[in-house]
């Protein structure tokens, strides 16, 4: 079977953001009421989680994280035979994560092809032009280049001021200060370039247009949409880094990742560089990421060019680019237009930043623990 390319799962994302088919094939009188019980029963669910807080919804997401991420994400069935032949032993057995995923996902399916999956509006856009967006656009680019130079002003004082620091609670704080001087300079970016207009003659800032992009909403119902998308996450990503190994040549996935430089270094890693290093890939990468590529870019890109599925295969290699690696580009682009059509449905920026912070704490607890 020759592999698949990331063309096709661009089509595929496309194909899925525009919606159920105009055309539907006739099932089986009893196949169509097992599959309206089975809607019936999900809406019902739906609907008496849909008055829960967002404490009770964090807490069954974190349930279904954990198993997700414990016995289910160790456990798998073994197939009687390979489904694609490879040298590489993939595709021999099924996870329990990814059929969970399986389910959510179908499930997802069978209510958008019946009409019963309620559409979520996105917070409105502010009345931004597009030559300012493409300037917002530019600016953070540039603001990414040169955040690199004040990363690194950033590790010298780190060095200077901690010399008696361990090489792991010293790479921890590199690695850290690093991130959130990007961070500084691209939240500085998009609250100031696209909010300024001129008014009366005089160049004002505008609060609306700068703090539009950080719109979440917590009192609403979220839960579903979290655990079911994690769970999600994790089939495609599965599905989309077995077809990265076709692609990429074998040599290039023995390369340290750099979680795996950080929390395991020559020496010295102890419980406090792990927690000061887990606090960018944990905490504040998520947010920032999500905010960026789905809470501005994604809509940025839709405004310009008029089509969310366009919007979202460009903001999603623009992710994956972002990590600067070449064998985990394809996965990381899968997750990202994942991540962008779950905004786009749910219409709620939490969803996808708090998957986000999930993926990321598992696989920062993953390599930690040597799982």
């Amino acid at each position: 079977m020759p592999p698949l390319s990331p063309l096709l799962l661009c089509i595929a994302a496309s194909h899925a953001l525009r919606g159920p088919a105009a055309h539907r094939s006739r099932l089986t009188p009893r196949r169509a009421t097992a599959l309206d019980k089975l809607d019936k029963a999900v809406g019902n669910t739906l609907n008496k989680t849909r008055s829960w807080g967002p404490a009770r919804q964090a807490g069954v997401v974190l349930a279904t994280y954990a198993a997700h991420a414990g016995a289910l994400g160790r456990s798998s069935i073994l197939l009687p035979y390979q489904l694609v032949p490879n040298e590489f032993g993939l595709w021999q057995s099924v996870g329990f994560d990814s059929l969970l995923g399986g389910a959510f996902l179908g499930l997802h399916v069978l209510r958008r092809r019946k009409g019963t999956s309620r559409k979520r509006e996105l917070p409105p856009a502010p009345e931004i032009g597009k030559r300012a967006l493409l300037t917002t656009i530019g600016a953070l680019a540039v603001a990414y280049r040169w955040s690199g130079y004040v990363a690194a002003l950033v590790d010298g004082f780190v060095y200077r001021a901690t010399p008696s620091a361990t090489p792991a609670m010293g790479r921890a704080l590199q690695v850290l200060g690093g991130h959130l001087a990007w961070l500084v300079v691209g939240v500085s970016v998009l609250a100031v370039v696209p909010a300024l207009e001129m008014r009366d003659g005089r160049i004002r800032w505008n609060r609306e247009k700068a703090t539009a992009w950080y719109r979440f909403k917590w009192k609403t119902d979220w839960l579903w949409w979290v655990a079911g998308g994690y769970c999600a996450s994790a089939l495609i990503f599965n599905v989309a880094d077995g077809v990265n190994h076709f692609l990429v040549p074998p040599t290039l996935f023995d390369d340290d990742t750099l979680v795996t430089k950080m929390v395991n270094p020559e020496d010295g890693r102890g419980v406090a560089s792990i927690l000061v290093g887990g606090v960018a890939p944990c905490v504040t990468a998520p947010w920032w990421e999500e905010v960026l590529y789905r809470g501005f870019l994604l809509r940025a890109l839709e405004r310009l060019c008029g089509r969310a599925d366009v919007a979202t295969v460009v903001s999603s290699l623009l992710f994956a680019a972002h990590h600067l690696s070449l064998t985990a580009a394809l996965p990381l682009a899968a997750l990202g237009a994942t991540w962008s059509y779950l905004y786009l449905a749910s219409g709620n920026l939490l969803v996808p930043v708090a998957i986000h912070a999930l993926w990321n704490a598992r696989v920062f607890a993953g390599t930690v623990l040597g799982l």
